[in-house]
Parts: C-alpha cells; structure tokens; sequence
C-alpha cells in the first residue's frame, strides 16, 4: 500500500514537472503559433546524375572500326536533323561505304526480280521451287541493305571519298566522350538526347524510395517520373521528370540533390522547440498550462523543423517566445 502511493506521489510530481501555470509566468511576454501541417518533408542530400534514361537517347553506332574519328560538334550542343557531327576516315570505313554502295545496288536488283516475278507465281506461271528461291534472295538482301540503310541515311556529302560525314539523326543535345571519342566496331559512336529525354536519376535508399516524391536541385522542384522495382544493393535508381528551361544541365553533370518524402507530419517554427530531459520537446498551452510535449524531429525545413504528427501537439497552440525563460521557471530556476 505504501509503494503505491509512493508510485502515484512520483507519477503525480513527474506529470506536474512537465507543465507550468499562467499564472506563474509574470510579465513574460507570451506568443504562440499553431503547428502547420505537411504532406512532405526533405531528407539527406543524395547524389544525382543528369542522363537519358536508358533507350530514350538515339544511339548511332560505328559501322567499322574506324582510324579517325574528328568530330565538328561539341559534347552539349544542340544538334538539328542532317547538322554534321563527326568525320570518320581509315581504309575499313571506306570498305563500307563501297559495301553500302554493293548492298543497295544488289537490293534494288533483288527487288526488280521479286515484283516481277510476283504476278507471275500468282497465275501459276512460276513453279513454287524457284519462287521461293526468289522470295529468299530478296529478304536476305533486303535485310543486308536495311542493316546498312540507317547508317548511311546519316551520310553527308563529302569532297573526300576516303571520309564519311555523319549527320545529327534528331534534334537534341548532342553527347559523346570527347576525351575518348569510340573508334570500334559496334561502339557508340555518339548519341542524342531529345529535349523529353534529359533527367535527373539518383539512387535512393531502399527503406526510402516508396515515399521519394520530388527532387530538388538549386531551386527547381522536380516531380518522380518513375522508380525502379528492383534494387542495386542498399539502393534503388530513381527517375525525374524530364528537365526543361532553367533547369536543364549538361549530361553527365554530378549535383547534390535534396530529396522530398512523403510523411503525415507537422511543421513547428525553429524558436517553438527546445532540449529538455536530452529530447526535442514544444510547450502547448491547453487551457491555463502550458505543457511541455516531447517531440519527433524529421528533417530540418525552410520554417524550422518537420516533425511527427501527435494529436498532443495540435491540441493547442505552441509556445513561441520567451521560451527559454520559461524553460527554467520548469527548471526552477526561474522562481524568485
């Protein structure tokens, strides 16, 4: 009996230690402000990479390996449809440029053949043996020319027949590596990025990435466009929305990116909230007390700090000034 109520003397003392009357603040001047609801919150800077993601860019490949590889344009230009890139020389690029020349001669023949000989097969003028010989002839080298068609749509005149001019296939933001432009066989010569095309991609923690809502990079907000299912690890690649006007970047550019999650949260003014028992806490006032209310810091923000959403907190305003003093009339030593 006398442990109980030793146990509900201390309960009773703890639960008055946390709150402090009016009536006891004197002169102090009190201001108050309501917690503000948010939908968000920002979280620890992540790395991002400005790119094309994966198959949106136009890719053009080199036909052969090439000796020189000169390009007339700069990583980042802008490059409209038929705008020449890059000159290729060596005996192997000129090889193909006299096999493409082969292939659309022996395709044009190949087809001569099949279209006149079509009508022929159909009035069973034709026996279905050498028909099909001539159906095979023109698909294999229809597929031979086509191959080497869209290489060669890419073609600009050239005065030198040893080189080959190639052209911007779209219009875009050209990019290549400058420093190590490809000179093999089936490398990547260069590519273009459609305006639609440029993002931010970051890799997000994958406690994190369901609740990722928005990225933001030296003051424009940029909505997710879509998040990968699978993980790399301890992440998961995140895509922005494609970057436009003021925000576009270089591709390959590395920023620091502040992410937004989504949360059910509260945000109180920095001056509301102050250290006690070694956690954040907030004084509400509810009726004639202002009660000290432990705290949830998430994330700093732009009007203080995010926090946990807690029926107590939004049970009455919170406490703006003279915090400190108040702080130690709870302390004691604030009274006379």
């Amino acid at each position: 009996m006398r442990s109980a109520l030793l146990l509900m003397l201390l309960v009773t003392g703890l639960a008055r230690a946390q709150e402090v009357p009016l009536s006891a603040l004197g002169d102090l001047a009190l201001t108050y402000a309501d917690a503000s609801a948010l939908d968000r919150v920002p979280g620890a800077p992540l790395r991002g990479v400005v790119r094309a993601r994966g198959g949106e860019d136009y890719r053009v490949l080199l036909p052969r390996t090439a000796h020189r590889v000169t390009f007339v344009a700069v990583p980042g230009q802008r490059v409209a449809p038929g705008e020449p890139v890059v000159r290729l020389e060596g005996p192997e690029i000129h090889h193909w440029a006299l096999e493409f020349e082969a292939s659309t001669d022996r395709y044009a023949l190949a087809e001569t053949r099949y279209e006149r000989n079509k009508p022929l097969y159909a009035d069973g003028a034709l026996p279905a043996e050498r028909w099909a010989a001539i159906q095979d002839s023109y698909l294999e080298t229809g597929l031979e020319y086509e191959h080497m068609r869209h290489f060669g749509e890419l073609l600009l005149p050239e005065d030198d027949e040893d080189t080959l001019l190639v052209g911007a296939p779209i219009d875009g933001m050209l990019h290549f590596d400058s420093r190590a432009p490809a000179r093999e066989e089936r490398a990547v010569l260069f590519s273009v990025i459609p305006d639609n095309a440029l993002r931010l991609q970051v890799e997000v923690p994958v406690d994190r990435a369901v609740d990722l809502r928005s990225l933001t990079i030296d003051g424009c907000q940029l909505a997710i466009d879509s998040l990968d299912r699978a993980a790399d690890g301890f992440f998961v690649a995140a895509w922005s929305a494609p970057l436009a006007g003021d925000c576009r970047r270089i591709p390959g550019t590395v920023l620091s990116v502040r992410p937004s999650y989504g949360a059910d949260a509260l945000e109180l003014p920095r001056a509301a909230v102050f250290q006690w028992q070694r956690a954040p806490h907030v004084f509400v006032r509810t009726g004639d007390r202002l009660q000290a209310r432990p705290v949830t810091v998430l994330a700093d923000t732009a009007g203080g700090y995010a926090v946990a959403r807690d029926p107590e907190i939004t049970a009455g305003p919170v406490l703006l000034s003279s915090v400190s003093a108040v702080q130690g009339i709870l302390l004691g030593l604030g009274s006379d």
